[in-house]
This record gives structure tokens, sequence and C-alpha cells, in this order.
């Protein structure tokens, strides 16, 4: 994947907590179990340079709608013909 960075804040999964991240696991972090808003990182084309990375997460309540919200669609490349049937 890649070009993934400014485009549009990415809606992830996990509920947002300031505090949670210092004291979290090093490795994959899940996230707070509970919340009031969720996450969204990645950042977008109408904030600065500085917040143009996966890992600057900003919290937004669920029901929030914004031009410079989205998700990203995924998939797997195709795999290449062997040239037989």
């Amino acid at each position: 994947m890649y070009d993934g960075h400014g485009n549009a804040w990415e809606w992830v999964q996990d509920f947002f907590d300031p505090a949670y991240y210092p004291v979290s696991p090093s490795v994959d972090p899940t996230g707070p179990d509970r919340g009031t808003e969720r996450v969204v990182r990645g950042g977008s084309w109408h904030v600065t340079a500085d917040d143009w990375r996966s890992a600057f997460r900003r919290g937004c309540a669920p029901d929030y709608r914004g031009i410079s919200i989205g998700f990203r669609l995924v998939r797997t490349a195709d795999q290449p013909e062997t040239g037989t049937d």
C-alpha cells in the first residue's frame, strides 16, 4: 500500500483515550475497552504535514461527519496468471 497519508482521516475501530498509549503494551496495543470517541488517524488534506502519518491519532464522536474523514478500502493483488488452464 502506498500514498496513504494526508488524503483523508481514516476511521479505525479503537476508542480514543489520550492517556492509553503511554501505559499500553508496546506490541500490538488494542486500545481502550470503551470510550465516547473513536479514533481517526493519518491526517487529511487540510491539516499540517506534521499530522500526515499513520501514528497520528485523534478522537472524534462516532456520529461525526465531515469532508475530511473516510475509510480506506484495501484488497489483495490478483495472482499472476500462469498461462495454464
